[in-house]
C-alpha cells in the first residue's frame, strides 16, 4: 500500500494563461508537466475573469470544477456548458478549449492519459467505494477532514484544509467521512485506473 497527505504548502506553482496552477500530485513523481510524460496529474489552478485559453492536452482526459466562481466552458465541437462550484465537467483535452468568468476564482483538475480512466464526484454520505490497484484521491478544500479507511490495512487519517489524499493498494478501498468531521464540506473523491 501507498499513501500520502499533502497540504497545500508542498504543492508545486506554475504559470498558466489564466492564472497559477497548483500541482498536488502527479504519476509518475519524477515526471514533468512541461514534457507531458505523466500518466495523470491532479492539481487547483486560479482563473482571472475574462478568457482563457486552455492548455492543450492532447493525449489525455480532464475532469474540472470549480472551487470558487462560476464558469462558462466553450469547448470545440460541444455546447457551452455553465459551471457552479463542485459542477464537474469531463472533456477531451486536445480539444480547443476556453473558459469565460465574470470573477476570478479557483478550479480543482484531474488530467490522465487517453489510455487510462478516471473519475471525480463528490463524497457522498455513505461514502466511496474504489477497486483495487487503483489509485484514489480525496481532497478537502476549506475544512481539515476526518476519513476512515478501509483496505488491505484500515486505518483513520485526519486530512488537513486544502489536503489531498493520495492512495494506492492492491485491495479494494472504502473510504468514510468519520462523524467528527464538518458535515458541510464538499469533499471531491475519485480515481485513476492505470491500464498496462
Amino acid at each position: 500500500m501507498e499513501c500520502y497527505i499533502y497540504d497545500k504548502t508542498s504543492a508545486v506553482w506554475e504559470t498558466w494563461a489564466g492564472g497559477k496552477t497548483s500541482q498536488l500530485f502527479i504519476y509518475p513523481k519524477n515526471s514533468s508537466l512541461k514534457l507531458r510524460d505523466f500518466d495523470f496529474r491532479i492539481s487547483t489552478a486560479t482563473f482571472l475573469d475574462g478568457e482563457s485559453d486552455f492548455s492543450d492536452f492532447s493525449g489525455y482526459q480532464r475532469l474540472l470544477t470549480p472551487l470558487e466562481g462560476d464558469m462558462q466552458l466553450c469547448i470545440e465541437g460541444r455546447s457551452d456548458v455553465t459551471l457552479s462550484p463542485f459542477n464537474i465537467e469531463r472533456f477531451n483535452g486536445g480539444l480547443k478549449t476556453k473558459s469565460i468568468t465574470s470573477e476570478a476564482g479557483r478550479d480543482f483538475n484531474l488530467i490522465f492519459k487517453e489510455a487510462h480512466s478516471g473519475t471525480m464526484e463528490l463524497l457522498s454520505d455513505e461514502g466511496y467505494a474504489a477497486k483495487a490497484n487503483s489509485w484514489v484521491f480525496v481532497y478537502s478544500d476549506e475544512f481539515t477532514l476526518h476519513l476512515k479507511i478501509k483496505c488491505s490495512v484500515d486505518f483513520s487519517v485526519t486530512l488537513p484544509e486544502s489536503g489531498i489524499l493520495i492512495l494506492h493498494d492492491n485491495a479494494d478501498v472504502q473510504i468514510k467521512r468519520e462523524a467528527t468531521s464538518n458535515v458541510s464540506a464538499k469533499i471531491l473523491v475519485g480515481e485513476i485506473n492505470l491500464k498496462g
